[in-house]
C-alpha cells in the first residue's frame, strides 16, 4: 500500500497556500488527495526554523478543515546534529557560495537530524494523533524483501518475441543505422562485440532494464 506525505516547499509559499486552502478549500488540496484515499498525511515539523510554527498552525487548520490527518516529521538532512557544519558546507557547494557569504541560502537548521523516538514525542507531545500516525505509516509501508535476487521490470514485448530476442533485435536494427557505411569486415566485428555484450546482459537477467533505458530515451527526443 502507497501512502502519500505531503508538505510544501518554499516557506512563504508553504503559509500562503495552507492559508488559502483553509478558508478556500481550492479544488488543488483536494485534487492531490483524491489519488491516496484514507492514505494521504500532511506533514507538520519543528526544527527551529523562522517560519515553521506558522506553517505548523496553518498546516493543522487546513488538515482539520480537509479531515486530512497530520504526520511529525523532522525533515532530516543529516544523522546527528555535529553533522550540520559539514551539511551546510556541502550546500554551499551545490550553490556556489561560501559559508560566511551574506548571500547564501539558510534554508536548513541544526535540529534536522535524526531525532530518537523520545526526543519527537517531546517534541509534538501537544499533537498526539501526529506522532500515532507515524506508528500507522511505518505498518503500512512493512514489506519482506528478498534479498539477493534482482527485480526487474517484465518489459513488454511483441507477440512472438521473447524479451532477449527483443533486445537484440533492436539493437542490431540500431546497429545498422549507427554504420551505414562501415565496411564489411568492420560491421562483421561491430556485430560480433554486440552479440557478446547482448549474451552477457541475458546472462546476469538485465535485458528488461536495458529496454526500460531505451524506452525512455526515446521518450527525450519524442
Amino acid at each position: 500500500m502507497v501512502c502519500c506525505v505531503y508538505q510544501v516547499g518554499a516557506p512563504g509559499k508553504l503559509v500562503a497556500c495552507c492559508s488559502m486552502a483553509m478558508s478556500e478549500r481550492p479544488a488543488v488540496a483536494e485534487g492531490m488527495m483524491a489519488p491516496f484515499p484514507n492514505r494521504f498525511y500532511i506533514a507538520l515539523q519543528r526544527t527551529s526554523r523562522e517560519w515553521e510554527e506558522d506553517y505548523l498552525h496553518a498546516a493543522v487548520a487546513l488538515a482539520d478543515s480537509l479531515q486530512c490527518p497530520v504526520v511529525a516529521t523532522n525533515d532530516v538532512r543529516f544523522l546527528t546534529a555535529d553533522e550540520f557544519e559539514a551539511h551546510e558546507a556541502r550546500v554551499c557547494i551545490g550553490y556556489g557560495r561560501t559559508l560566511n557569504g551574506p548571500r547564501r541560502p539558510r534554508q536548513y537548521s541544526a535540529e534536522q537530524y535524526l531525532r530518537s523516538p523520545e526526543e519527537m514525542a517531546e517534541l509534538f507531545a501537544d499533537i498526539p494523533e501526529a506522532l500515532e500516525n507515524t506508528v500507522g505509516i511505518a505498518r503500512r509501508c512493512t514489506v519482506d524483501i528478498r534479498l539477493g535476487e534482482p527485480f526487474l521490470p517484465n518489459y513488454p514485448v511483441p507477440e512472438g518475441l521473447t524479451i532477449e530476442a527483443y533486445l537484440a533485435k533492436l539493437s542490431h536494427e540500431d546497429s545498422t543505422n549507427v554504420w551505414p557505411n562501415t565496411r564489411l569486415m568492420m560491421k562483421l566485428t561491430y556485430r560480433e562485440r554486440l552479440d557478446f555484450e547482448l549474451n552477457t546482459v541475458n546472462q546476469i537477467g538485465f535485458p528488461g532494464y536495458f529496454l526500460v533505458v531505451w524506452f525512455y530515451s526515446l521518450e527525450q527526443y519524442v
